[in-house]
């Protein structure tokens, strides 16, 4: 697969694919970097995208940087990447992981980005924050007074960043396939099913997942869902083929709940073990009343 490194108003960022009118923005989260987008280029370039993906401030090659991990740079630089971009691609969509799904919300809302594909995303920084707080034992006013407090769990409490969270309010309305792990421990169920009616992303939920998504199953959907299926068919069609994947994959009991195909909030459920012939069949029930729905 073609690998371009590039700068882009000095921010380090590798370009993958052949040359194409379509592109991903690729945000990775905390303690990842541009280098990890390979696999999800391994699926979008054959397809015709191109994936850019930047290193943000202390990660990848920029471990050393002087810049910091905080929204006010992290933000102007999302948008500086996103201006370049925009004479060169006519077709923009962001693949942002963690924190750095919510960064670039944050960078793009007023961009209008073509459609976002967000795994794990935090979408309450505010309330991740004042946890956070709470199981350090600080208040608000203990914090405001200090500056910054680090904590025993490794976490740096920012009177600053909390205040950059209070001051910039999320507004974010770009079409958005979001894939979630129902015992995430950065974001609650509450906070996620806020966002989906905030936004009317659709929402997949991974039952038994956990916020980092890195298993070859997991991978796979993933993939699937970030190329924005088109039709009722293409996403029955791949979601029956991971349901197969997985049977022939996984000797353990977990299942998929998947919510909202097309314009619908359809809730389906495909329960995985061992053995592809007991689960296709209830799975395709599902898909007979979805079709009739339609």
């Amino acid at each position: 697969m073609k690998t371009q490194k590039l700068e882009i108003s000095g921010i380090p960022a590798l370009l993958y694919g052949e040359e194409s009118r379509k592109v991903y923005l690729y945000v990775h989260g905390k303690n990842g970097s541009a280098a990890e987008a390979a696999r999800f280029a391994r699926t979008a370039c054959p397809a015709g995208w191109q994936v850019l993906a930047v290193d943000l401030p202390e990660h990848g090659t920029r471990k050393n940087s002087p810049e910091k991990l905080v929204p006010w740079v992290v933000t102007r630089e999302l948008q500086t990447v996103y201006a370049r971009m925009q004479p060169v691609w006519k077709h923009i969509r962001v693949y942002g992981v963690s924190i750095g799904a919510w960064f670039a919300m944050q960078a793009l809302q007023t961009q209008k980005p073509e459609k976002a594909l967000l795994v794990s995303p935090v979408v309450d920084m505010e309330k991740l924050i004042l946890a956070l707080m709470q199981q350090a034992g600080v208040t608000e006013e203990q914090l405001h007074a200090a500056g910054e407090i680090p904590t025993d769990f490794g976490k740096t409490l920012s009177w600053p960043y909390l205040c950059w969270v209070r001051e910039h309010p999320l507004h974010w309305k770009v079409p958005t396939q979001v894939l979630y792990a129902d015992t995430d421990p950065l974001t609650g169920h509450t906070a996620m099913e806020r966002f989906r009616q905030q936004t009317g992303a659709h929402l997949t939920i991974l039952e038994g997942g956990e916020h980092w998504f890195h298993t070859e199953e997991q991978m796979q959907f993933l993939n699937h869902i970030g190329l924005g299926l088109r039709s009722l068919d293409a996403h029955i069609a791949h979601i029956l083929q991971f349901a197969v994947l997985c049977s022939r994959q996984s000797n353990d009991l977990h299942s998929l709940s998947v919510c909202g195909c097309r314009r619908k909030q359809h809730i389906f459920t495909v329960t995985t073990g061992g053995n592809a012939k007991e689960h296709i069949p209830r799975f395709t029930v599902t898909i007979d009343l979805l079709c009739e729905a339609e």
